[in-house]
C-alpha cells in the first residue's frame, strides 16, 4: 500500500504547484454556485451539472477551506489517484486475478502517464470520483457474489447512484454487475433482480438526460451525438491506450499460452469496451481524451500486471531478473514522459490565463473586451472572478455589447 501510494505521488507530485488550467476557474465557479446545501435545487435542475453533483459539492468544500488555490484542489485529485489505485490492487481478493496481478496493476496504475488529465486537471475530478464510485461498488459486489448477501448488494446499489451523480459514465456499472454475476454466481438468482432494479434507474437518468437535450450544453454544442461512429472510436481509443506496453503485455501473455492469461485478457478487453462505450459518442475527436480513460484504464493496468507476474513466475532466475527489468524501464519511460513533455504542456496550457491575469492587475477597473484569445472568453471572465474578485460583467466577449464607452481590448493569439 505505501509503494503505491508512493509511486503515485511520486509521479504527480511536480505538477501539484502549477496555476489551474483555464477549465479549471469553472469548476471552481460551478461550486460557489452549486455547491452549497441551499443551492442543491438548482443544481438538481441542471440537466449536465446534476450529473457531476459530487464533485461540484467536494470542489465548494474545498473552495471554502482553502480558496481558490490551485495546489488544493488538484491534492484532491492526486488524493482520490492514490485511493483509486489501492482499489486496483484491492481486486486481488478477486481469485480470479489474485494478489500476484493485481499488487502490480495497482503499481502501474499510480505511474501511468495515458490518463494523466484526470489527476492533473483540477476540472476533470468528476473522472477520478466516478472511478471511485465504481470501484467501491465493484469491491462490494464481488463480496455480495462470495458470501450471498444482499446487504453488500445494497451497497453497491448506493455506489452506482453516487456514480451516476459523478458522471455519466457511471450507468455502466450494472453491465459490469452483470458480467461478474455471470462468471461468479448465476446460479444465485437475487442479484438478477438488483440489477434490473438498477437498470431501471439508468434508463430513467438516460431519459431525464436526452427529455432535456434542447438545454443540455454537450448534446448542442457539437461534444456528443448519437449519431457518431462510436465502434471505430471505441477501436481506435483501445488501440491507442494499449500503446506501447499494453500491447508488448499482450504479447508476453500469448506467448505464455496459458489458460490464465486468457481470462485475463478476455476480462480486461471486455471491461475497457463496456466503460470506454459512453464517451466513444464524441464528434471533436476520432479519439477518447485521455481523461476519458480513466477507468477503461483498470484493464489495461491488469494486462501489464499479469505479463509482470507471469513472467516473475517462469522458471529460472533470468526470466525473474527480466521481469523486474521490465518493470523498470516502464516505471522510467512513464515518468519521464510525465516530467518532460507533459508537463512542459500544462505550463504552456496555463499561460494564457496567467497571462490575462497579469494583464488585468497592470490595468485600471475599466472593463476588458477579450477579442482573440486560444480560449473562449468564458474561461478568461472566470478567471478574473475567482483570482482578483473582479464582477462577471468585468470580461465581455468579442460580440457582446458594452454599456459603458469605455473599454480595454485585449488580444492573445498565442496557441498553446
Amino acid at each position: 500500500m505505501l509503494l503505491i501510494v508512493a509511486v503515485a505521488v511520486i509521479a504527480y507530485l511536480p505538477f501539484m504547484e502549477l496555476p489551474f488550467l483555464s477549465d479549471s476557474y469553472l469548476q471552481v465557479y460551478l461550486g460557489r454556485k452549486y455547491g452549497p446545501m441551499e443551492q442543491w435545487n438548482q443544481l438538481a435542475s441542471d440537466v449536465l451539472y446534476r450529473c457531476r453533483a459530487t464533485s461540484i459539492v467536494l470542489t465548494h468544500l474545498v473552495d471554502q477551506l482553502a480558496g481558490p488555490d490551485p495546489m488544493m484542489h488538484r491534492g484532491l485529485n492526486l488524493l482520490l489517484h492514490c485511493l483509486n489505485s489501492l482499489l486496483v490492487a484491492g481486486l486481488g481478493f478477486w481469485k480470479r486475478i489474485g494478489w500476484g496481478v493485481a499488487i502490480p496493476a495497482g503499481v502501474f496504475f499510480g505511474f501511468s502517464e495515458g490518463h494523466q488529465e484526470a489527476v492533473i486537471w483540477a476540472a476533470a475530478l468528476p473522472e477520478v470520483l466516478v472511478f471511485f464510485f465504481v470501484l467501491v461498488g465493484i469491491h462490494a459486489w464481488l463480496q455480495a457474489l462470495k458470501v450471498r448477501s444482499r446487504g453488500w448488494m445494497v451497497v453497491s446499489a448506493g455506489c452506482y447512484l453516487l456514480a451516476l451523480l459523478s458522471k455519466e459514465s457511471g450507468i455502466v456499472l450494472p453491465a459490469l454487475f452483470a458480467g461478474l454475476w455471470w462468471w461468479e454466481a448465476r446460479k444465485w438468482k437475487a442479484p438478477i433482480v438488483a440489477i434490473g432494479l438498477m437498470g431501471v434507474v439508468g434508463g430513467f437518468y438516460a431519459l431525464g438526460i436526452f427529455e432535456a437535450s434542447a438545454s443540455h450544453l454537450h448534446l448542442n454544442d457539437g461534444t456528443f451525438s448519437a449519431g457518431a461512429p462510436f465502434l471505430g472510436v471505441v477501436v481506435k481509443s483501445t488501440f491507442r491506450m494499449l500503446i506501447p506496453w499494453g500491447w508488448v503485455s499482450v504479447a508476453i501473455l500469448l506467448a505464455l499460452k496459458r489458460r490464465e492469461n486468457r481470462a485475463i485478457l478476455t476480462m480486461s478487453l471486455v471491461w475497457i469496451g463496456i466503460t470506454l462505450l459512453p464517451y466513444s459518442f464524441l464528434t471533436y475527436m476520432d479519439r477518447v481524451p485521455s481523461r476519458h480513460t480513466y477507468l477503461a484504464s483498470v484493464g489495461m493496468a491488469m494486462v501489464v500486471g499479469a505479463a509482470f507476474w507471469r513472467v516473475r513466475l517462469e522458471a529460472g532466475e533470468h526470466r525473474r531478473v527480466l521481469a523486474w527489468m521490465l518493470a523498470a524501464v516502464i516505471c522510467g519511460q512513464s515518468l519521464y514522459y510525465l516530467w518532460t513533455k507533459k508537463l512542459d504542456q500544462y505550463v504552456r496550457r496555463a499561460e494564457p490565463t496567467e497571462k490575462f491575469l497579469q494583464f488585468v492587475q497592470g490595468g485600471d477597473a475599466t472593463p476588458i473586451q477579450i477579442r482573440c484569445a486560444p480560449y473562449g472568453y468564458e474561461a478568461f471572465r472566470y478567471a478574473a472572478l475567482i483570482r482578483l474578485g473582479k464582477p462577471a460583467e468585468f470580461v465581455v466577449g468579442p460580440d457582446e455589447v458594452l454599456k459603458t464607452v469605455e473599454i480595454r481590448p485585449y488580444c492573445d493569439p498565442s496557441k498553446p
